[in-house]
């Protein structure tokens, strides 16, 4: 398998033929979001706790969220998105002409920047998928439940922490040779145009970045020795990352070791979380007009209500409450090469609201962009701004169902052999192979690791 996943890794599509692909796509896709006020928010209405919920009492609620750090003291409460039942986040791959290609679909989020991204194959809420929006069916849904066949892999995945409240979806790869593209959104794509598109800003969606981080499309750790002949054509550093991706080889710590050490994180965890009614918040410095919910206090969460319209989707006019974030932030990978492969420096990271405690998360987590300095970034390791190089730094899009317009900043950057090799309990150097291997486990990964697991598997060099 490895040698048709070669293929279409290196697969190389004219840059301009992606590019007018997508600005077809947006061209031709229209997408109307007009901020409404809460009393004109159809379906949804403040309830005898004054949550915000919907009439069908499915899809998700705003309500209150309250954190207490049991290690330091600190109370933190905030609005947080309750959205108890799991979604499906699905990819189908196909052989085709001895190279791998993946179903994408282009779509529009009501919160997306620059309208269009490739989704996965299928991006849907249960109460999308059961007809709670009494739209049209979701299209290829019953090629990834839980009964069908050619699923290769399954995994619940965490989303934001610091918003959602312990949520999480189901991320499923099927591959299935004999599967079409029903219509002009879905697109067969090689690995090679996934790379191209993942160097571009607002191209490839969250969920997608999600999903590919799971996917193991070989099945077993390669050798060095067993691929060196083949990968002639890359550039080194991406050949290093891609190797890095498929093996374990040399790897500082077994993936027993890596399991082990999450668990005692899991176990260490120091935050207890509750949801109390929205109104309690207006006692916490939050304030609550016909238009919005905000505080002066807390940037990273500001609810309005939409109307929207988006004639592609299943349901083509709607109205839902929507977070806007006013704070980009900033999540970095440090890469060193230990043993003769690149391992990734991540850290055990809980946030308030996370699904089931620690998670395993990026070097560099939730800086704010305003105020971020690599250099400082590097002092806890006893480096330098020279020490490193960066050979990633782009903004990518969060999930536009739920957020307004939300982007964050990912970067990448190598650092030489002189970094230490041994940092403190909460850190670790793992393979990205080793992280995906990971994502087998239940909310093991975070959302912004796995966006930067995606980046790196199918990083992309400069022309």
């Amino acid at each position: 398998m490895f040698t048709e996943f070669l293929s279409s890794y290196t697969c190389k599509t004219p840059a301009t033929e992606l590019h007018s692909s997508m600005e077809e796509y947006r061209k031709n896709m229209t997408v109307e979001v007009k901020e409404v006020n809460f009393d004109e928010l159809q379906a949804w209405s403040f309830d005898v706790n004054g949550d915000l919920v919907h009439e069908s009492g499915k899809f998700f609620r705003i309500c209150a969220g309250n954190a207490v750090d049991s290690l330091s003291g600190t109370e933190r409460a905030q609005p947080v998105i309750d959205q108890p039942e799991q979604g499906i986040l699905g990819i189908i791959s196909r052989c085709k002409d001895h190279k791998i290609e993946i179903l994408l679909q282009a779509k529009i989020e009501p919160g997306n920047l620059d309208s269009v991204q490739y989704s996965p194959t299928v991006q849907a809420t249960k109460s999308n998928y059961t007809g709670a929006h009494k739209g049209r069916p979701v299209p290829y849904l019953g090629d990834f439940l839980p009964q069908a066949d050619h699923v290769v892999s399954r995994g619940l995945q965490s989303e934001h922490g610091y918003k959602f409240y312990r949520k999480a979806n189901d991320n499923v790869h099927v591959h299935d040779n004999r599967a079409k593209a029903i219509d002009k959104h879905f697109v067969w794509l090689s690995l090679g145009d996934i790379r191209y598109l993942l160097s571009r800003e607002h191209c490839v969606n969250m969920d997608t970045r999600s999903v590919l981080a799971t996917i193991d499309f070989i099945g077993k750790p390669l050798g060095y020795g067993e691929i060196s002949s083949l990968l002639g054509e890359l550039g080194t550093i991406e050949r290093e990352l891609l190797f890095s991706s498929v093996s374990d080889e040399g790897a500082v710590y077994s993936l027993n070791e890596i399991r082990e050490w999450v668990a005692r994180s899991k176990g260490s965890a120091t935050i207890k979380k509750q949801i109390l009614p929205l109104p309690t918040l207006l006692e916490k410095g939050w304030d609550l007009t016909k238009a919005k919910l905000s505080s002066d206090n807390n940037r990273h969460f500001e609810l309005v209500g939409v109307r929207a319209s988006i004639a592609s989707r299943e349901t083509s006019s709607w109205y839902q409450p929507i977070v806007r974030d006013r704070v980009p932030k900033v999540y970095a990978f440090l890469v060193k090469k230990i043993n003769n492969i690149l391992h990734v420096l991540v850290q055990a990271v809980e946030e308030d609201f996370s699904w089931s405690g620690p998670e395993v998360g990026p070097t560099i987590h939730s800086v704010p962009d305003s105020t971020f300095s690599l250099g400082e970034s590097l002092k806890p390791f006893g480096l330098k701004e020279q020490d490193a190089k960066i050979i990633y730094d782009k903004y990518q899009s969060e999930e536009g169902g739920r957020f307004m317009e939300q982007k964050n900043r990912y970067i990448v950057a190598i650092v030489g052999t002189h970094a230490p090799t041994t940092v403190p309990e909460k850190f670790k150097w793992l393979t990205l192979y080793q992280i995906k291997q990971l994502t087998k486990h239940e909310c093991h990964v975070n959302i912004e690791a796995r966006t930067l697991t995606a980046i790196a598997s199918y990083y992309k060099g400069k022309e």
